[in-house]
C-alpha cells in the first residue's frame, strides 16, 4: 500500500543513521562513502531551502490552477462549489500520486503541499453547503482520509490530523447523545487517547512498521497530551460551556474529580517517565505541570502575576542548576551529557556500519530498530 518501494525506503534510512554516525564522529569519511554506495535510493528529498522553495512554488501552482479551472467552470452557487472543490481535491490527490510515481519525491516539499491542499479543499467541499449532520461526517472522512495518507505516504503530520479528526468525531458524537453524553464525554476522550496510546506503542514495536515508527511516536506524543486536556478542568469548565449545556452545571464531584485529575496526571506521567526513563513523558510531564499551575491560578490567585512568575523563574534555575550539577556524572541511567541517541540503537547502527566497511552485501538485519527522525515521512530525512 505504500507508494514507495521498500528497499528505497530502507536505504534511506541506512544513509540518515550513516550521516548521524559520520556525524558524531563514529565513522571515517572514507566508511560513510561505502555505505552510501552500498544503499542507493531513488528518493528524492532536496535540503530544508530548496524544500521551502519548492513547497512555496506547488503553493503558487495551486492557486493558479485553482483559480483557472473555476474560471472555465463558472461556479456561481454552493452546489456549484462543492463539485469544484472535489474536483480540485481529487485532482491534487493524482498530480500527488503521479509525481511520486515519476519523480520519487520524499519530503520535497511538493508532496507536502499537494497533500496539505488535497485535505483543505476536501473540508472546503463539506463546510461550503450546510449539510445534516456536517461537523460529524467531515471529521470521519477527515480521519479515514488522513489514515490513508499516512499509510500511503508514510507521513508523521498526516497520522496526528488522523488522531486529531477522530478525536474529534467522538466528541461531537458526545455533544450529539444529550446530557448524557455529554457529562462522560471527557472520560470517553480520556478512554480514546488511552486506547490510541496502546495501539501506537505496540505498532512502534513492530519491525515490519519500521518506516511507520516516527508517525507512532508523534501520535504518542498527542494522545498522552490530549488524555490530560481531556481531564483538566480549565478545558472541561471553559470548553465545555461552550459547546455542552451540561457544563454549566457541573456537579460538585465530578469538579472535585476534575482538580484532582487535573494535578495528578502531570505528577504520574513524570515519575513513569523517570521510572522508564522515558523523555517523551519527563518532558511532557513537565509541561503539562507548568499548565496545572496556570489552571490554579485562574481560578484561584494568591499573589500578584509578576510576584508568581518572578517566584516560578527562580524555583525553575535553582532545580535546572541543581540537576545539572548533580547529572554531570551519570547516575540511575540519566545524565546531563547530550548523548543523542538511545546507546542500544548506536550498538545495532555500528553493527550494520561495519558489515558495510567489510564488504557484507546484506545489511538487512532482523532486529535492526533505526528509530528516531523528525520529520514527515516515518522520520528519514533530517527536520522538517
Amino acid at each position: 500500500m505504500q507508494a514507495y518501494k521498500y528497499n528505497n525506503l530502507y536505504n534511506k534510512r541506512v544513509q540518515q543513521k550513516a550521516s548521524e554516525a559520520f556525524e558524531a564522529q563514529s565513522i571515517d569519511a572514507e566508511a560513510y562513502k561505502k555505505i552510501l554506495e552500498a544503499h542507493p535510493s531513488a528518493l528524492y528529498t532536496p535540503n530544508f531551502f530548496i524544500r521551502i522553495a519548492l513547497g512555496l512554488l506547488t503553493i503558487v501552482a495551486v492557486l493558479f490552477s485553482g483559480l483557472l479551472v473555476w474560471l472555465i467552470s463558472g461556479a456561481s452557487n454552493d452546489y456549484a462549489f462543492v463539485a469544484l472543490f472535489m474536483f480540485l481535491c481529487i485532482a491534487y490527490y493524482t498530480a500527488l500520486e503521479l509525481l511520486i510515481s515519476t519523480k520519487q519525491y520524499y519530503n520535497a516539499g511538493v508532496n507536502n503541499v499537494l497533500m496539505c491542499c488535497s485535505i483543505i479543499f476536501l473540508i472546503a467541499a463539506f463546510f461550503t453547503e450546510d449539510f445534516a449532520n456536517n461537523d460529524i461526517l467531515t471529521s470521519a472522512v477527515m480521519a479515514l482520509f488522513c489514515l490513508w495518507l499516512c499509510i500511503r505516504f508514510t507521513d508523521g503530520f498526516m497520522a496526528i490530523l488522523s488522531f486529531i479528526s477522530l478525536y474529534i468525531f467522538v466528541l461531537l458524537i458526545c455533544q450529539k447523545t444529550g446530557v448524557i453524553g455529554e457529562a462522560v464525554a471527557p472520560f470517553i476522550l480520556m478512554l480514546l487517547s488511552a486506547v490510541v496510546y496502546l495501539i501506537t506503542t505496540a505498532f512502534s514495536k513492530n519491525e515490519r512498521l519500521l518506516f511507520y515508527h516516527f508517525s507512532c511516536k508523534a501520535v504518542r506524543l498527542l494522545t498522552i497530551i490530549l488524555f490530560y486536556c481531556s481531564a483538566n478542568y480549565f478545558v472541561i469548565n471553559e470548553g465545555g460551556k461552550k459547546m455542552f449545556s451540561a457544563a454549566a452545571n457541573m456537579p460538585a464531584a465530578f469538579g472535585v474529580i476534575f482538580w484532582i485529575l487535573t494535578v495528578l496526571i502531570p505528577v504520574v506521567y513524570f515519575i513513569y517517565g523517570i521510572r522508564k526513563k522515558d523523555l517523551l513523558f519527563i518532558r511532557t510531564g513537565f509541561a503539562l505541570f507548568i499548565a496545572t499551575i496556570l489552571t490554579i491560578r485562574y481560578y484561584y490567585t494568591f499573589l500578584p502575576a509578576e510576584i508568581d512568575m518572578l517566584i516560578a523563574g527562580i524555583i525553575i534555575i535553582v532545580i535546572s542548576y541543581a540537576l545539572i550539577k548533580y547529572l554531570r556524572t551519570p547516575k540511575h541511567g540519566f545524565s546531563f551529557e547530550n548523548t543523542n541517541r538511545n546507546r542500544k540503537e548506536l550498538l545495532n547502527t555500528e553493527a550494520v556500519i561495519i558489515a558495510q566497511v567489510f564488504g557484507k552485501s546484506n545489511a538487512k538485519q532482523k532486529g535492526f530498530d533505526f528509530g528516531g527522525g523528525s520529520s514527515g515521512g516515518g522520520g528519514a530525512t533530517g527536520n522538517y
